[in-house]
């Protein structure tokens, strides 16, 4: 009651609820900025294919992001097929989420949407793969040839038969 007398009832209603508003405040500025850190940023993967030996047929790039699925035909996480304009081809992979990610790349040059191979199974279309890494006997590991996204990249694979 004596604050009340002494401040009036619009007084008194200031007195208890400015320091009310400087919590709430407090509360709603915590939120936005948890909510604002809690966004994904993405980033992109910039592919340079080199060597290609001439402009038949379209180049396939591949982005596999796991080991199980890496270089296996129809489980991408992504892929681009471009047309062939010079002796070497940009692709762009864009808005990833920071992770390891490992890139397979064939230039079709029959257009028949297959990296073509001889009897014992080897490619007969020039390929490649992330980390320019050359297996002899098999496809190499997704480990060896993968690539920390954690920031945007720019990497090049030779393409070689």
């Amino acid at each position: 009651i004596i604050p009340l007398l002494s401040f009036g009832w619009i007084g008194y209603l200031k007195l208890i609820f400015k320091p009310l508003v400087k919590i709430i405040l407090t509360i709603l500025v915590c939120f936005m900025v948890v909510s604002l850190s809690a966004q994904n940023t993405t980033y992109n993967l910039t592919v340079i294919i080199t060597n290609l030996k001439h402009t038949n047929g379209v180049v396939e790039v591949g982005l596999y992001r796991n080991g199980e699925n890496f270089a296996k035909v129809g489980l991408t996480y992504k892929k681009i097929r471009t047309a062939i304009t010079q002796n070497q081809v940009t692709v762009v992979f864009s808005g990833l989420e920071e992770n390891k990610y490992g890139v397979c790349v064939f230039h079709d040059e029959n257009n028949n949407n297959s990296c073509d191979r001889n009897f014992f199974g080897f490619p007969t279309e020039p390929y490649g793969f992330s980390s320019n890494m050359r297996p002899f006997f098999s496809v190499p590991s997704f480990e060896s040839c993968a690539i920390k996204l954690d920031k945007h990249k720019t990497i090049s694979i030779k393409n070689t038969l």
